[in-house]
């Protein structure tokens, strides 16, 4: 997605019209962070909050042309007055250098009727010394300056400069908007979780075929005993196997087992994997509701060591155990969801 106007911004049409508001009223604040998950529109509405700053037909709605000198140089990138502040090649973090070089930035005099308009993307990721320049320019901005901080996690941001910025939460889109941006694969834009973003960038086969490998998984855990463990330990180090590919693998995982949980609870309408829904239900049906607890558990458990070093194939072996009814209670005697 582009910052032009040719098709109307989808979803979060409150969030929009506040936004819109500020812009017609000139009382947009000079420091914003706009925040929500990857793929919702977050950068794609920075951009065109800095096209309507700049543009010289905005109407009495806050709407950008998107088709003057201005509104076009901001979508391909090149006005001089809006800048992109992101992790550069070969580096994790945005680089107190980065800050510094914005903060210099401040003191160009802005040419009458435009605006500077610094994006920070993904803001999260400065590390405490260029958070802290960041804080000195926020401070006390110059007129006719504004930042815009893009992030996907809002408390991974310096509390400081939370309180020094007005926050925007986007939400995930809703099935229909989803449908209307485009992808028209059901299965897609059901694991997409309201992100267009993903959704465009999903390919149907290969989703279906790793949410197939990890719905096997999933049942031969379930089912296992005596002579099917070492196969099914041989399954969870397929799994495990490339540090690439796994993050995306194991939120497949997250995906198929909170089905079996939302099957297990009555919670069908909650059901991504709608093409596969008797499987789901039938594997929920051979667990007991203490197995959905555990089941529920695993899923936080992950999420915290997910953070650290983990051994990846002890992680899927972990799971694997947790479905199993008889191995279950020797995870729980060794109290490994308190580690």
């Amino acid at each position: 997605m582009n910052a032009s106007v040719g098709a109307a911004f989808l979803g979060n049409a409150p969030l929009v019209a506040r936004l819109r508001s500020q812009l017609a009223r000139e009382r947009l604040p000079h420091a914003m962070i706009f925040t929500g998950p990857d793929g919702v529109g977050k950068r794609t509405f920075a951009l065109r909050v800095a096209q309507a700053l700049n543009c010289g037909a905005r109407d009495a709605h806050g709407c950008e042309c998107g088709r003057c000198g201005s509104c076009r140089a901001v979508d391909a990138g090149s006005h001089p007055d809006v800048s992109t502040v992101s992790v550069e090649a070969g580096s994790t973090r945005i680089r107190i250098e980065q800050i510094r070089e914005l903060r210099t930035r401040l003191e160009l005099a802005v040419a009458p009727g435009s605006a500077q308009v610094f994006l920070i993307d993904p803001a999260e990721r400065m590390n405490p010394a260029s958070a802290n320049a960041m804080l000195k320019a926020l401070e006390e901005p110059p007129d006719r300056t504004y930042f815009v901080l893009i992030t996907t996690n809002l408390h991974e941001l310096m509390p400081t400069i939370r309180s020094r910025c007005q926050v925007y939460r986007f939400l995930p889109l809703g099935m229909e908007e989803m449908l209307e941006a485009g992808p028209d694969d059901e299965l897609v834009v059901r694991w997409a979780r309201g992100s267009v973003g993903r959704a465009l960038a999903t390919d149907p086969v290969e989703l279906r075929a790793l949410r197939d490998a990890v719905l096997a998984f999933v049942e031969s855990a379930v089912d296992a005993g005596g002579a099917t463990w070492p196969a099914l330990f041989a399954e969870s180090a397929d799994l495990a196997r490339s540090r690439e590919e796994y993050g995306e693998k194991l939120r497949a995982v997250g995906v198929v087992v909170a089905d079996i949980l939302y099957a297990g609870h009555g919670l069908e309408d909650r059901i991504v994997n709608v093409d596969v829904r008797e499987r789901i239900r039938q594997i929920a049906s051979r667990l007991d509701p203490p197995a959905l607890v555990r089941i529920a558990d695993w899923i936080r458990f992950t999420e915290r060591a997910l953070k650290n070093h983990v051994n990846r194939q002890l992680l899927t072996d972990a799971l694997a155990l947790t479905l199993n009814a008889e191995t279950a209670p020797m995870l729980e005697d060794a109290g490994w969801r308190d580690r």
